[in-house]
């Protein structure tokens, strides 16, 4: 994989196993998330990828996920509980009065 030097730069993806080489632009930030969409892509039609999965005591679920021996499948990624606008649902704990976190009978 070649180093980022700059925002527009393409990162190069070379598979060890079958060799094939795909490139991926980083404009748009979230490289990493780009990078395992890749693998997960690529591992499901990689003849060789199965073999070494298994080889490693891993298996492929349906969405090309490594999976250890007896975590179930299929892998479901986190989901950050954000709504459209950005917004958390979880209370901002600045915005909360000190009251709401005093605790009874501890002293």
């Amino acid at each position: 994989m070649t180093r980022l030097r700059y925002p527009f730069a393409e990162i190069g993806l070379r598979c060890r196993l079958c060799n094939e080489v795909t490139y991926v632009d980083t404009s748009g930030g979230r490289v990493g998330a780009r990078l395992t969409d890749w693998r997960r892509r690529h591992a499901r039609q990689c003849p060789e990828w199965r073999g070494w999965a298994a080889a490693k005591g891993l298996r492929l679920d349906s969405n090309g996920a490594l999976l250890y021996p007896g975590e179930p499948g299929p892998y479901l990624p986190h989901v950050d509980n954000q709504d459209v606008s950005g917004e958390s649902d979880d209370p901002d704990l600045m915005d909360l009065p000190a009251e709401a976190f005093a605790q009874d009978g501890l002293i």
